[in-house]
């Protein structure tokens, strides 16, 4: 239910809160006790804000899904996301550091 409220939210609030809102989604999913099904919902949204406009969303995307997923896996889908911007790029090589 949240994550739904987040995605209508987060398509039309400013690029700063919607970067800020994607970490604090990521402490949800870390910190409270989400079901399976909002675990999954999450893990959505994230993956779609790994295409946002703003590379302040798409770096905090990077860091939420570095956090979440395991190690493996956050590699593998490194080697299918290609970014412009060099701070988010920097971001996916620190997090796999």
């Amino acid at each position: 239910m949240i994550v739904r409220h987040f995605l209508g939210w987060v398509r039309t609030a400013p690029a700063a809160e919607r970067a800020e809102a994607t970490r604090a989604l990521a402490r949800a999913w870390l910190f409270s006790d989400m079901s399976s099904d909002d675990f999954a919902a999450t893990e959505g949204a994230l993956l779609l804000l790994l295409d946002d406009p703003s590379p302040l969303v798409r770096g905090a995307a990077v860091w939420a899904l570095s956090q979440l997923l395991p190690r493996q896996r956050f590699a593998e889908l490194r080697k299918k996301h290609t970014d412009t911007d060099p701070t988010v790029r920097d971001e996916w090589v620190s997090a796999l550091a």
